[in-house]
């Protein structure tokens, strides 16, 4: 057990200053020489401990043990060298259920992942059988830190509504979604840029009647060639009990071009940023306030499909779990259904108050997941999405401010660890939507047949 000693350099006498049952460290007199601070250690952890500065409370050591007598050890072998592999330790690591909605109703499956020993390779796949629509889908994710640029490498099959009438499901194929993330990290803060491009296709899941449709309605199933730049800047800060950021900001800036000039069948150009702001509550432990606005314009459209939508929390990504991916987004208009608004522009404004209750620490023997800590998270959320001046009617209406809707609500979010190293929230919500609290309240959403979504169940952070 490490306790502190007082050793006197002239007479070398050696006086016990602690006795302690985990562990006293790095200690250091007060400037006024009346007490000593020290690193101490049990179940909660590290903290800092002080004791008077009182040598006649000191104890004389035990007698140190003899040391034993060792015959001195063979010589050791020459171990074999060889170039790093990283097929030993990258297969899978976890296995978790996977449950949610996609176009044609409910959806079950599988994710698993793992990594390399060195972290070189990272990656994630999930698989699944759409009950309603009756045939599979699947996402899979890899990131290569190997390499300065970063290399991420994305694809998925997942079935969607249709936009536009009439009624239908549609495939939509990510055959790639590849990218090069730069960073430029210090220590209290990182900037990275991340460029990429994505081929998606967009294909109709059944016949199209569309000569019963007028032109300006028909969406045409094709290919979307899309490069992207993404620019991310953060100096927030989390700290060992944290239960999210308490300082500092993260913002981004993300732009999206498709045109035929890329072998694209769409012409959609996009533009979005995001700024979010965190500070703690003075006199309190823990508890903060976190900001967040975000905006996007576009020019065009995928079809049919709007560029923006707004509504509540979206379906669980594996991807967005993988340490070090860049996630732009986080778009929550919480109370209502997700994709509830959709347009070539949008606002938003997120605002939490953020509370821990306790840290369980709990876990089952070995299993791959354990519960950290319980908090909550009392919010206000407010947003639009409408329709530039020339572009496609996807809200009915261009901006302005009697439009703008707003929800309150409050989660449970509990912080758990999946697979021994993946760290994000399980967010229970109650959310009350508001209505175009600038306008006609309520009103606005019975008129257009909004549904409300007063609770929810989400794998992931906030913001």
């Amino acid at each position: 057990i490490f306790n502190l000693y007082a050793w006197e350099s002239e007479t070398r006498a050696l006086r016990q200053v602690t006795n302690v049952e985990l562990g006293a460290f790095e200690p250091d007199v007060s400037p006024d020489g009346k007490a000593i601070a020290f690193v101490t250690y049990s179940k909660a952890g590290y903290d800092v401990a002080t004791i008077p500065f009182d040598e006649a409370t000191w104890m004389e050591p035990l007698a140190a043990a003899p040391p034993p007598t060792l015959a001195p050890p063979p010589a050791a072998a020459d171990l074999p060298s060889q170039p790093y592999s990283p097929w030993h330790t990258v297969g899978p690591t976890f296995w978790l259920p996977i449950w949610f909605g996609d176009g044609a109703g409910t959806a079950l499956g599988a994710v698993t992942g793992g990594a390399d020993v060195l972290l070189h390779h990272i990656w994630t796949l999930e698989a699944w059988w759409s009950l309603q629509g009756k045939e599979p889908g699947y996402s899979a994710f890899y990131q290569g830190t190997w390499s300065w640029p970063r290399l991420d490498v994305a694809s998925s099959l997942v079935l969607e509504g249709s936009p536009g009438p009439p009624d239908r499901l549609q495939r939509v194929w990510t055959y790639a979604d590849a990218g090069l993330t730069f960073t430029w990290t210090r220590l209290a803060r990182a900037l990275t840029l991340r460029t990429g491009w994505a081929g998606r296709g967009y294909a109709s899941a059944g016949p199209i009647p569309f000569e019963l449709l007028p032109e300006r309605l028909r969406f045409r199933d094709g290919f979307l060639s899309d490069a992207s730049a993404d620019l991310r800047y953060t100096d927030a800060r989390r700290f060992v009990h944290s239960i999210s950021p308490e300082e500092g900001r993260t913002a981004s800036l993300r732009i999206r071009w498709a045109d035929p000039a890329i072998g694209s069948d769409y012409t959609v150009s996009r533009g979005r940023a995001t700024l979010a702001q965190y500070a703690r509550i003075p006199y309190t432990r823990h508890s903060a306030v976190a900001l967040r606005l975000a905006g996007g314009l576009a020019h065009g459209s995928i079809g049919l499909n709007a560029p923006f939508s707004l509504g509540g929390a979206a379906p669980f990504d594996a991807a967005d779990l993988v340490p070090g991916a860049i996630v732009v987004g986080g778009d929550q208009l919480r109370g209502y259904e997700a994709g509830a608004f959709a347009g070539t522009g949008f606002v938003l404004g997120n605002l939490e108050l953020r509370i821990p209750f306790g840290a369980p620490l709990l876990g089952r023997s070995t299993w791959p997941i354990f519960l950290r800590r319980v908090h909550g998270a009392l919010f206000a959320d407010a947003g639009d999405a409408f329709d530039r001046p020339g572009e496609l009617h996807f809200a009915g209406h261009a901006f302005g401010w009697k439009e703008i809707r707003a929800s309150a609500g409050v989660e449970l979010r509990l912080e758990i660890v999946l697979a021994y190293e993946i760290r994000t929230d399980l967010r229970i919500g109650v959310a009350q939507p508001l209505g175009a609290v600038l306008g006609r309240g309520r009103a606005a959403d019975r008129d257009l047949g909004l549904k409300d979504v007063p609770f929810y169940i989400v794998l992931g952070p906030s913001f």
